[in-house]
């Protein structure tokens, strides 16, 4: 069988290929979401903060840590703090949880949900997070007896990338048996916004109780884009558009972890001015 390469020049448009070929490169990586809410009263208590910080780096040194820090509030929600980690199980993870300093104290409540970060421009960060901690079976140790640092010294480490959490959530109406379209549509635009460096990361997040035959399961994703672009890409989500999935956005600052320093430069990358074609 003879192979004939495309030119260099040469793009297959994104409509053209098929679902299967789409889903081809998706990572797999099996991570997990901490979703941390302080109580109203923990701002009285600053030491803890520092060890907060010191958690965290302490997460990221040994390659725990995929992102973390401050999700905005919005229409009327409280702001939270979400930390996006790898874990060599399920119960890895939730001891992970349940002792990071705030909630270790009794001012917090931390919440573990797992993710398949599948797209992405930063999607092989969390694989290699994840395989690394499969193949190495080193188990987690909640001592922080080796984290020296002072609050300065850890707070002096944030980078502060702007992204947007994008939240495609179930809704009651069931995708048609016959509706392949929408799901084409989905991985088209999962594509796109990867390849344009806007799409930090996306995939799955694990439903608490098993969903109706056609609903689909819920999903994050993570943009680097300004406001307003963020709002239309998240618009134009298919199954969001069909009514498949209810879609939210909210602002996340990412300031600790691996995928930190990417975060950031895909937000420079996004708020460049664009490229004026040829004349």
């Amino acid at each position: 069988m003879t192979y004939h390469a495309a030119s260099p020049t040469e793009e297959t448009p994104l409509i053209e290929l098929s679902a299967e070929l789409l889903r081809a490169r998706v990572a797999r990586a099996q991570l997990y979401l901490i979703e941390m809410r302080r109580d109203q009263d923990a701002h009285r208590h600053e030491s803890f903060e520092r060890d907060h910080l010191a958690y965290l780096y302490k997460l990221e040194i040994e390659g725990r840590l995929y992102g973390g820090g401050p999700v905005d509030a919005s229409a009327g929600l409280n702001g939270y703090d979400l930390a996006i980690i790898a874990a060599a199980s399920r119960q890895e993870a939730e001891l992970i949880a349940s002792n990071e300093p705030f909630r270790k104290a009794g001012l917090g409540e931390n919440s573990v949900f797992s993710h398949t970060m599948n797209e992405g421009v930063a999607c092989y960060v969390g694989r290699a997070m994840s395989r690394r901690l499969e193949q190495n079976g080193d188990s987690f140790d909640p001592d922080m007896g080796s984290i020296l640092q002072s609050y300065d010294e850890l707070i002096a480490r944030k980078v502060g990338a702007q992204l947007f959490l994008v939240r495609l959530e179930p809704t009651e109406k069931a995708r048609p048996a016959d509706d392949t379209q929408s799901g084409q549509a989905h991985f088209v635009w999962l594509r796109e916004h990867e390849m344009a460096a806007r799409l930090m990361s996306c995939g799955p997040v694990q439903s608490p109780e098993p969903l109706r035959p056609g609903i689909w399961g819920e999903g994050l994703g993570v943009l680097a884009a300004s406001p307003h672009a963020a709002e239309q890409i998240a618009a134009a989500e298919p199954s969001g558009q069909a009514g498949y999935r209810r879609i939210s956005l909210r602002g996340w600052t990412l300031n600790f972890g691996l995928a930190a320093p990417i975060a950031k430069a895909l937000q420079s990358l996004n708020a460049l001015p664009p490229i004026r074609p040829e004349v």
